[in-house]
């Protein structure tokens, strides 16, 4: 018998028992479907002693949910995160951002593609923007050895 079942009849604990069960099992889906409950947001958002474990809760439900759905692809649109976590495109991308300072990601978020990139998994992608970057830092320090000798030729 499943933790839920037990306590289908207890207004007050069933809501709490929901939560867990979905965590326990790992299900995003009914997690989110348990917080968003009417009897949830009585019970669950009105008690200021639960209330102070659910928000924590929820972001690591999201970030193991977030990792677990990068692990197969090489570059995934923030569109296609959100629509997978139930969240919205800024908070995918707030969450993607702090994966990879955190260093739970290994990639680059490509803001004009609105692409997480990942590394690691040898995605082309990744590598031209890679490539890119190299160059980019190559082309700066010419420029600033050009700048700096020119400097020097006309105080000559």
């Amino acid at each position: 018998m499943c933790i839920r079942d037990r306590f289908r009849d207890h207004a007050d604990v069933f809501p709490v028992a929901e939560v867990i069960e979905a965590t326990t099992n790992n299900d995003l889906r009914r997690f989110d479907a348990a917080l968003s409950a009417p009897s949830s947001k009585a019970v669950i958002y009105g008690d200021k002693f639960l209330l102070q474990f659910i928000e924590p809760l929820i972001n690591r439900f999201r970030d193991s949910a977030l990792l677990q759905l990068c692990l197969p692809y090489t570059s995934l649109r923030l569109s296609f995160i959100a629509k997978k976590l139930h969240i919205s495109e800024a908070e995918a991308e707030r969450m993607c951002t702090v994966a990879l300072m955190e260093g739970r990601l290994q990639g680059l978020l490509d803001d004009t593609n609105r692409l997480l990139l990942l590394a690691g998994a040898g995605g082309a992608d990744t590598q031209r923007h890679a490539a890119l970057g190299k160059w980019g830092s190559d082309f700066n320090q010419r420029l600033l050895t050009t700048k700096t000798s020119l400097r020097n030729a006309m105080t000559v």
